[in-house]
């Protein structure tokens, strides 16, 4: 008869020869003699956790911890399978467990620690201090570099988010994806001029472009200015994405007398909105598991005549793949990001409302191309019951801002005292993700209380369950306050469509005047400041005036819906004109 050794022994060599079924039943046998036997719990979870009962396996694992506190590998099991559990927090309080039973601090475990504990929105200082100090000690994680950047960034912390992504791109300069993140950031900082966000975004263009001049192949695209285009859209956005909202109607509505549609997603798990995709254009390929070169190569062997980028420099970008220039013509469009600060980029789309005084040129890289009727942006599937000027009733105005925190930035905040300054019995409601939980909520109010705003006068709401519940959040505030440099974007826009007006300041960059378009396309220009005295005093006297709040809130739904903004048939003519014009100049420059 063996013994327990040796029984165990057996089921760990079934195991490891990937027996997992023949395994669990040798477990079983050993509990049923020694149900305590940790070496047995944490077999059993193993062996349960690989054949899908998961939970049930990471239950038996943490079991054996229970029983053997003091054996890390025990504890390292529990953490992979909480992680992959997505129960980050239950794993750190192992790893914590495995860091304590190390003789030397073990920096990428410490690391690791922080990354987990960022789960927890209560102990995000406590996270911070913990990738500080993995850093300082050694750990060389370039996730950790931008993991660290990002909670800075969200806390507001601007110039020692900048810091980290420097300190992780001298250790990773290869890591272009951690540079964008940066170029984002940069967008966020006040301190940080129109010629400097201009100047950051050169530098991402000189840094990655002349590593793959030399796999620039030549194009085999038939200069024939009249003939059908094929137009290439490339983007991660090809799901449940608020962008993906905006371009989807226009890949539709495009005349396929004219142009055919062509979409390259960078999709790892597809959605209802991905399969909607699938049915308006005319090729669809998944490129998430193929290389930038791989994805080069299939843009030039599809004869793409013009490769579209609909996102800017956010998360996922696939931006190299430009960079090999796969396409004669490639264009930046949405206007997410002042310029993408790389040559292969041939064109950016811009519209007159956006460049109204003819200055963005000097910004961007690329060529603009004014689009005649604007840009488009997402019908509203639901118009929850717009309620009146909530200071009718509280005897007080609230002003009110549903941006992303992290555009919080210390001219905004220092704009904004000003603001309630002026109107003293004012409250102030800030809304988005998780700022209203206590890491953040005690993080912003003692930062604004820098400012020189009373905290008792403001008001936090994170989360809300569902979208309608966003909206009708919009019935708390009477003034919207819009951010800068880096205005709203779709926080407008549902402001705007809960009867809300938002005042913004004009600003010399793209990305400082999202909201100013809308109000130009409206007919609000009233709401558009052209300089910081102008954005108070029309914060002022709006909330001074009641019955212009009322008029607001009765009327800025019907100017929506009666404004061009969702006239998905018309701006898809203007971007076939628009690239029938660029194809006819590169075909005219092709001419011997």
């Amino acid at each position: 008869m063996a013994t327990v050794g040796e029984a165990l022994t057996q089921a760990a060599q079934c195991q490891a020869e990937g027996s997992a079924a023949e395994a669990e039943m040798l477990y079983r046998a050993i509990l049923d003699q020694f149900p305590d036997l940790p070496e047995a719990l944490n077999g059993l979870g193993i062996a349960l956790f690989g054949q899908g009962e998961r939970a049930a396996g990471a239950a038996l694992v943490q079991a054996a911890t229970a029983k053997s506190p003091s054996e890390p590998v025990f504890h390292s099991n529990a953490v992979e399978m909480l992680v992959a559990l997505n129960r980050p927090l239950e794993a750190a309080s192992h790893l914590e467990r495995i860091i304590a039973l190390l003789p030397e601090p073990a920096p990428d475990l410490i690391g690791r620690l922080g990354q987990l504990l960022l789960g927890d929105p209560t102990r995000t200082d406590e996270a911070i201090a913990i990738l500080e100090r993995a850093l300082a000690l050694g750990c060389d994680d370039v996730y950790l570099f931008a993991e660290l950047a990002g909670v800075y960034s969200e806390a507001g912390r601007f110039e020692e988010s900048i810091a980290t992504y420097r300190k992780g791109l001298a250790r990773h300069p290869d890591a272009a994806w951690m540079f964008s993140n940066m170029l984002v950031t940069i967008m966020m900082v006040s301190t940080y001029s129109a010629r400097q966000v201009f100047e950051a975004h050169l530098e991402f263009g000189e840094a990655y472009e002349p590593l793959f001049r030399g796999r620039i192949k030549p194009h085999r695209n038939s200069p024939d200015p009249n003939r059908v285009l094929r137009i290439g859209y490339l983007s991660p956005n090809f799901r449940g994405h608020i962008l993906m909202m905006n371009i989807l109607p226009v890949l539709r509505e495009h005349d396929r007398s004219k142009v055919s549609v062509h979409v390259f997603a960078h999709v790892p798990e597809p959605d209802s909105v991905t399969r909607k995709v699938m049915e308006a254009c005319d090729d669809f390929v998944f490129i998430h598991k193929m290389d930038d070169d791989a994805v080069a190569d299939l843009v030039r062997e599809r004869e793409i005549d013009i490769l579209v980028h609909p996102m800017g420099h956010w998360a996922d970008n696939r931006l190299l793949v430009f960079a090999r220039k796969p396409a004669p013509i490639q264009v930046n469009y949405t206007c997410n990001s002042p310029t993408m600060g790389m040559r292969s980029f041939d064109y950016m789309f811009v519209d007159r409302w956006l460049d109204f005084d003819d200055s963005l040129q000097e910004f961007a890289v690329e060529t603009l191309y004014r689009l005649e009727h604007g840009f488009v942006t997402t019908e509203y599937a639901i118009a929850p019951r717009i309620a009146p000027p909530p200071c009718l009733e509280n005897g007080h105005v609230t002003f009110g801002s549903f941006n992303n925190p992290a555009k919080l930035s210390d001219k905004t905040l220092t704009l904004w005292t000003r603001v309630m300054a002026m109107v003293p019995n004012a409250r102030l409601l800030i809304k988005g993700g998780k700022i209203d939980t206590p890491g953040f909520a005690d993080h912003l109010r003692a930062r604004v209380a820098r400012f020189g705003i009373d905290p008792s006068r403001l008001s936090l709401l994170g989360h809300m369950g569902s979208y309608e519940d966003h909206l009708l959040a919009h019935n708390q505030v009477d003034i919207f306050l819009d951010s800068l440099p880096f205005g709203g974007g779709r926080t407008t826009e549902d402001a705007i469509w809960m009867g809300c007006p938002v005042v913004t300041l004009v600003g010399p960059e793209l990305h400082g005047r999202n909201t100013a378009n809308r109000h130009l396309r409206l007919g609000t220009p009233e709401l558009c400041a052209h300089g910081e005295d102008d954005y108070v005093a029309i914060c002022a006297a709006l909330a001074a005036d009641p019955e212009r709040l009322s008029f607001y809130r009765a009327n800025l739904r019907d100017i929506w819906l009666r404004s061009s903004l969702t006239d998905y048939r018309t701006h898809a003519d203007d971007l076939e004109r628009a690239y029938r014009d660029i194809w006819q100049l590169w075909c005219a420059e092709q001419r011997p």
